[in-house]
């Protein structure tokens, strides 16, 4: 089963802290419908250029907001980073959780799936 060719979803958003040059090419080959990856477009760098963590929950939220929708109905990821988003997310499914991963989820009480 891959969950990333389901035809129910309205959207597909590829959200990822790696440079955009490599993600369009993924996202592009899985057929997402925007990549939201990191941009490099000075040499200034603040504590926010990585779309990561909450910035990445933030443009994904403004992304979804122009979009004039309001909510993420399956997120699927494999990292601690987006614990922002899973816990905005109507479902959540994990791929190979570490153990730090699964704490982090039970503690903040958010149910999910995995795939191994």
């Amino acid at each position: 089963m891959n969950i990333l060719n389901y035809e129910t979803f309205h959207i597909k958003i590829l959200a990822t802290a790696a440079p955009t040059c490599y993600a369009n090419i993924i996202a592009k080959k899985e057929h997402f419908d925007i990549c939201l990856g990191t941009d490099f477009l000075d040499s200034n760098f603040n504590s926010t250029f990585e779309n990561s963590k909450k910035t990445k929950k933030e443009n994904v939220i403004n992304f979804l907001k122009d979009k004039k929708l309001n909510e993420i109905d399956t997120l699927v990821t494999d990292h601690i980073d987006d614990l922002p988003l899973m816990k905005l997310a109507k479902r959540t499914i994990i791929i190979k959780p570490s153990e730090n991963l699964l704490n982090q989820l039970k503690q903040f009480s958010i149910s999910f799936e995995v795939i191994a």
